[in-house]
């Protein structure tokens, strides 16, 4: 499947310069994306000597891992005039990766894309070697629009149900037999957790590790930090360190299975660093982990509506103003979206409650109350969207 979106967006950015650095969780489709954008190239008249694309994680190219070897390779292979356009697949794989990169855009006359695993959050110092020299490009799990399309329409209801089941990433949304499903679901998850998290994390105590995993996806968009974490594992028995249970939430979040959403001053204008919320990249996966068991319908439609809003390009806060609390506060060029998010709010009460959070709220930015509901009563200024259309189709703020 090619997802357009993304191709785009690379397509946009050739040869501006910029090491464009693709991030996202294991099977989001990066590598395909990778694929792609040498085909575009080859497409645009590129000679196929003139585009280097080598997976570090793979056969022959595992070699070329060693700076020395790797240098070599490239020197012996643009020796033409001309740009050369190096796609580099799990870059991660070389020690001081970064620094290398902008060895090689000094020296050589190169476009540069690269994808990680391990990038999906680019660590401060990664952020300091590469500042003013890459522009990261996000890849995220299917959307509810992408993943009907690869497994085929059906009724909106039996289709959401599907996605939460088999969750978003594109291998498992081709898949048909539910004994394959579980099949490769095993294996994206030993990949994702035991592979990429505890191996590569170098995390010695796995027990401990999978006890903080295991209550974190239990409480998806709750307030968590973690010595929150710390006390109440500690009242379970669990031997575990506030250094530790950092450690292991810094880990996953890198891994991109999870994502931490941080709580925004409106008064203050700055972001806190207490008291932020996680959602994950993939209910199947979350599901895997606790044995079966899905979280509440509040909390999952609050955590796709999150994902939405990241594929949507927003920077995205949960909002504190005073007292209130609004779900999601988000930002992109400067412009602000006010969200809150509710299973249903066909009684009026729970109506009412959502929607006190936003009309409090100055200005004229606009007021979504998201549900699965198709028609509702809202206050004054708050505009009713569905939950389906905008998982399938987003919505346009100048139309509202």
């Amino acid at each position: 499947m090619e997802r357009t979106e993304y191709l785009e967006k690379i397509k946009a950015l050739k040869e501006n310069g910029l090491i464009k650095v693709i991030t996202g969780m294991r099977y989001s489709g990066k590598s395909v994306l990778l694929e792609q954008t040498a085909d575009f190239l080859k497409e645009q008249g590129v000679p196929a000597t003139h585009i280097l694309h080598i997976h570090f994680a793979r056969m022959p190219f595992r070699k070329l891992r060693e700076l020395r070897l790797l240098l070599q390779y490239l020197q012996k292979r643009m020796s033409e005039k001309g740009t050369y356009y190096l796609l580099f697949d799990e870059i991660e794989e070389i020690a001081g990766w970064a620094k290398l990169l902008l060895v090689i855009k000094k020296n050589f006359p190169t476009d540069i894309y690269v994808t990680g695993t391990g990038l999906n959050r680019l660590d401060e110092k990664e952020v300091k070697i590469l500042a003013g020299n890459y522009v990261q490009i996000p890849v995220y799990p299917l959307s509810l629009a992408e993943f009907s399309e690869i497994s085929g329409g059906e009724e909106t209801e039996a289709l959401f149900a599907r996605y939460l089941r088999k969750g978003a990433l594109p291998v498992m949304a081709r898949l048909q037999q539910e004994e394959l499903e579980r099949a490769v679901l095993d294996g994206i998850f030993d990949s994702v957790f035991s592979a990429e998290i505890v191996l590569h994390g170098k995390i010695r105590d796995e027990e401990c590790f999978y006890q903080v995993a295991e209550y974190v996806f239990r409480h998806l968009g709750e307030k968590i930090s973690a010595h929150a974490v710390f006390k109440a594992l500690q009242k379970k028995g669990v031997k575990l360190s506030v250094e530790a249970a950092d450690n292991y939430l810094k880990q996953m979040c890198r891994s991109g299975i999870l994502y931490f959403c941080q709580r925004y001053d409106m008064k203050k204008e700055e972001p806190l660093r207490t008291n932020g919320k996680y959602y994950t990249a993939d209910f199947a996966l979350q599901q895997r982990l606790l044995g079966g068991e899905l979280l509440d319908r509040e909390k999952t439609t609050e955590n796709l509506v999150y994902l939405q809003l990241l594929r949507m390009g927003y920077d995205v806060y949960i909002g504190k103003n005073g007292n209130n609390e609004i779900d999601f506060l988000a930002i992109k060029d400067g412009e602000r979206l006010y969200v809150q998010v509710a299973a249903s709010a066909l009684n009026t009460e729970v109506a009412q409650k959502e929607c006190a959070p936003l009309s409090s709220l100055g200005g004229d930015a606009p007021r979504l109350l998201i549900t699965a509901d198709e028609e509702i009563i809202t206050s004054k200024g708050v505009i009713h969207v569905n939950l389906y259309e905008f998982l399938m189709k987003g919505y346009d703020v100048t139309e509202m």
